[in-house]
């Protein structure tokens, strides 16, 4: 076992930034490139990778994992997946090798999206979570706040976080700097916490080989799936069929007996008579009873107030068979007795005139007389 920076020779990949403590970034763009980070990885020896994924954020199309992030504490590399012709073997073997321990916050989630939109099958991974709560730590973690970044501030390193960056277009060609950087060090710092609660302080370079006590320290925390697994679950979402809703019948209500219910006796037992549903709206041979009943009160037929009173009778039918529109005046004359009067409005209507009558200054308000609603 053995500590510090690892310098790895690749052929035909060259790095593409470094990050301080001597962490090497490669950028892969296609399944040569992929299979040539692969390889730098392995060569670093150690046996926990940091993983992470990165998507468009909700709305943005492609919707698939657009950038791939695995870390060692001195090599990453960042697979541009949307741009690969299909998933490269190398990259296959790598994540489903179940002694290579793949580690993350929710880096199940990142699995289960990876085979959704790949069918890449992984095994042997450590949620960060579990790390944490296996408690053999000098940290003092918070139980609420439980991000990789909070994790990352409790052993000691600055926060790389941006908003702005993790909610960008990550389908984008070429990716920006500060994406890069914010995707490189999302891996890196999840493999740096794992080493750091094994050995109980800040450990930003990570051991090769199998140091001591690590099978003992896994156990319990990796979970292996096996590959088979991914396919079982396959074909039982290809099985499984919407069920389709029936609607549960009614039940009968049930009526106590009379003897049951004491003082009440039968009267609490008898049931709700369907009453018929009246209709409210006043009809117009109900409104023309009521008025001839005032007609006929009249003590003078031929008065003034008679005649009034069957004009309003007769624009009031016109009225309620669509012959003639309800105006504001017409309103006002059958409901609040206001108004220029009856017959001026059905002159004004009969002779096409669109305006109210006016008023002179000393002229008097006519009454209308006989008409109630």
């Amino acid at each position: 076992m053995g500590f510090g920076a690892k310098k790895v020779t690749t052929i035909g990949l060259r790095p593409d930034f470094y990050l301080p403590g001597g962490i090497t970034v490669y950028f892969c763009i296609n399944n040569l490139a992929v299979a040539q980070g692969i390889e730098a990885l392995r060569a670093t020896g150690e046996r926990v990778f940091g993983l992470d994924c990165e998507w468009n954020p909700y709305g943005n199309a492609p919707r698939e994992v657009a950038l791939l992030q695995i870390a060692s504490t001195s090599v990453c590399i960042l697979i541009t997946m949307l741009r690969l012709d299909g998933v490269p073997e190398e990259l296959q073997n790598f994540l489903a090798d179940e002694k290579l321990i793949k580690t993350g916050v929710n880096v199940k989630g990142d699995f289960s999206r990876l085979h959704k939109d790949y069918g890449i099958k992984s095994d042997g991974w450590i949620d960060s979570m579990r790390i944490v709560d296996k408690g053999r730590t000098n940290f003092q973690y918070s139980i609420k706040k439980r991000s990789l970044e909070f994790l990352s501030k409790e052993q000691g390193y600055k926060s790389w976080k941006d908003k702005s960056v993790q909610l960008s277009m990550w389908s984008n060609f070429p990716l920006s700097q500060p994406q890069k950087r914010y995707a490189a060090l999302d891996a890196i710092r999840s493999a740096q916490i794992f080493w750091g609660d094994f050995f109980g302080k800040k450990t930003p370079m990570g051991p090769t080989g199998t140091p001591d006590g690590f099978e003992e320290y896994i156990e319990g925390m990796v979970q292996y799936v096996g590959i088979a697994k991914w396919d079982n679950e396959a074909e039982e979402k290809t099985k499984k069929k919407p069920k389709k809703k029936t609607k549960k019948a009614k039940k009968a209500k049930t009526t106590l007996p009379a003897s049951n219910l004491g003082g009440l006796g039968a009267f609490a037992c008898k049931p709700k008579e369907n009453k018929p549903v009246v209709n409210k709206t006043r009809s117009f041979n109900s409104i023309r009873k009521r008025v001839r009943e005032k007609q006929t009160d009249a003590p003078d037929s031929s008065s003034k107030s008679a005649k009034r009173l069957r004009t309003g009778l007769s624009g009031l039918r016109a009225a309620l068979v669509g012959k003639t529109k309800v105006s504001g005046g017409l309103r006002n004359a059958l409901r609040e007795k206001k108004g220029p009067g009856l017959r001026a409005i059905l002159k004004s209507k009969s002779s096409g005139r669109s305006s109210m009558p006016q008023r002179n200054g000393n002229r008097k308000r006519p009454k209308v007389v006989g008409c109630f609603l």
